[in-house]
């Protein structure tokens, strides 16, 4: 593992970093292991840190002829003198397929976003998005504070992964996997129309028998103002949650709701009895 840092002051934010990184795979934060290597090139100028990080790889390559190498490139944006310079961008992206291609080697590019957008930083950024077998992107959540997510934007070489949600431990001192309960908010989080559970109560209302899928979207979409689309996405969450039942009748899908999920409860139904009877105890009353 060669991990090349950019940013952290060399005082205390670096050390700090590879400590925690140390004691994270299972080492004494102040034993480095023969399996780790890393320089800061905080202090060399932008226009020399292309060179000076060729020339640091090819060293560490002679050091350890045979080793499969997985380097990290912490911010990749600056080890070049200028990230919206394609001539400078494609100078690192060349250097980083020749060594795939030649040696045993692995690259984590860690890139920033443009502040506000989702868009990755400068012309480097951009190749590195068209260029790279996974692409991932982390962030907190859509309105909360404490669950992250990473996800997976773009798979070469697999199908597309499912997110993993995230959350800051106190005990741990960095990221874990969430629990089940924070992984529910997190696939509620974010959605601006059509909220799982608003959609659950008017289909509760809806489903008071068995409903073809182009009715109940038809409906939905009067209730809830939305698309198919994503009235569709809403379905087959609660398909897989087991709120839902779909079914084929020929080549219709047909939607019930599952024996467990209640539906509105209806006013009691009195037969044989008196008015006397009925409101003899104003709780039985039907409107109560």
């Amino acid at each position: 593992v060669i991990y090349v840092d950019t940013e952290r002051n060399q005082k205390d934010q670096f050390p700090a970093a590879m400590q925690k990184i140390r004691t994270k795979s299972g080492f004494p934060s102040d034993q480095n292991p023969d399996i780790l290597d890393f320089i800061s090139l905080i202090d060399i100028s932008r226009a020399d840190r292309f060179e000076a990080l060729k020339s640091y790889l090819k060293q560490q390559r002679l050091k350890m002829p045979n080793e499969h190498f997985f380097i990290i490139l912490d911010v990749v944006t600056d080890c070049v003198e200028n990230f919206n310079d394609p001539k400078e961008s494609l100078k690192l992206i060349d250097m980083i397929n020749e060594m795939i291609n030649q040696e045993d080697v692995t690259f984590l590019c860690v890139i920033h976003e443009n502040p506000g957008s989702e868009k990755t930083r400068g012309h480097t950024g951009s190749e590195l998005n068209f260029k790279a077998s996974q692409v991932m992107q982390i962030g907190f959540v859509k309105d909360s504070k404490d669950i992250i997510s990473l996800k997976f934007l773009h798979s070469r070489n697999t199908k597309p992964l499912d997110d993993i949600i995230l959350t800051y431990s106190e005990t741990e001192g960095g990221l874990i996997e969430a629990d089940g309960d924070m992984k529910k908010d997190a696939s509620f989080a974010g959605q601006a129309k059509a909220k799982i559970p608003e959609v659950k109560e008017w289909l509760k209302k809806l489903l008071t028998h068995k409903k073809s899928k182009t009715t109940l979207i038809k409906e939905l979409k009067v209730k809830l103002s939305c698309g198919d689309r994503i009235l569709e996405d809403r379905l087959k969450t609660l398909c897989e949650d087991g709120f839902l039942i779909v079914t084929k009748n020929g080549n219709t899908k047909v939607y019930e709701l599952a024996e467990n999920c209640s539906r509105i409860s209806q006013p009691p139904i009195y037969a044989n009895a008196s008015c006397e009877d009925l409101f003899s105890n104003k709780n039985d009353h039907p409107n109560n």
